[in-house]
């Protein structure tokens, strides 16, 4: 007769694991294996490592490190901003111009034609376009800027004058105080998206050329009519 197995110490009754056993494990989903076998994240690694080196280099070394770190993931998050930058203009497609301005009798895409046709690439890739107003210093000129933040972390900012749109051709005053600012504004916060993402509008039949924003060069067809003016 075999004698009993003796009990571990502090651990009375224990039985140790049989090698070998043909007795089968309870089975795992995948979910738990997945769990169980993933890597450490690097943001615990990290503080491990941070962990065992304070130490040994102390308090300014442990800040010359974690700066150090931060330059480190600034520089790939802008490399990723700059790659789905190249990927997000390489998708858009030129924005159709749905609107008329009466008084140059030129076709334009109006900010609702950027928000349906081109936003929701940038937004694909993983970019948000913020437009706010700052106090520019030419007379006359309102500021617009465009925040473009990436889910990598990077962001850009970027600043426009647009000039004040509270007259008309003529220099005579064709708008209210409000509806001007409201017109400057909705102009500066498109020719900014079209300039920073370069998004191309052009008219329905294709034929009338396009431009990288709102303003810029004119058609053949505009110069022709201007000729024969």
């Amino acid at each position: 007769m075999s004698k009993p197995m003796k009990s571990i110490e502090g651990e009375t009754g224990a039985v140790p694991p049989i090698v070998g056993s043909a007795m089968k494990a309870p089975a795992r989903s995948k979910t738990e294996i997945a769990i169980t076998t993933a890597p450490a994240s690097e943001s615990v690694a990290w503080r491990q490592t941070i962990r065992e080196l304070a130490p040994i280099i102390g308090v300014e070394g442990v800040r010359d490190l974690m700066k150090m770190r931060r330059e480190e993931q600034a520089l790939v998050a802008e490399r990723e901003f700059n790659a789905d930058m190249a990927l997000t203009q390489a998708a858009l497609k030129t924005v159709t111009r749905n609107k008329q301005n009466k008084q140059t009798g030129s076709n334009y895409a109006d900010i609702a034609a950027i928000a349906a046709q081109a936003m929701p690439i940038v937004h694909q890739h993983g970019f948000a376009a913020i437009t706010s107003e700052f106090q520019s210093q030419k007379p006359d000129h309102l500021g617009v800027a465009l925040d473009v933040t990436h889910k990598g972390g990077h962001s850009k900012h970027y600043e426009f004058h647009i000039p004040w749109d509270g007259a008309g051709l003529k220099g005579n005053a064709n708008k209210t105080p409000t509806h001007a600012y409201a017109s400057t504004l909705a102009y500066g916060e498109r020719y900014a998206k079209c300039k920073v993402f370069g998004i191309a509008t052009q008219d329905d039949d294709g034929n009338s050329g396009s431009a990288a924003e709102p303003g810029g060069p004119i058609t053949k067809e505009q110069a022709a009519k201007l000729k024969g003016l």
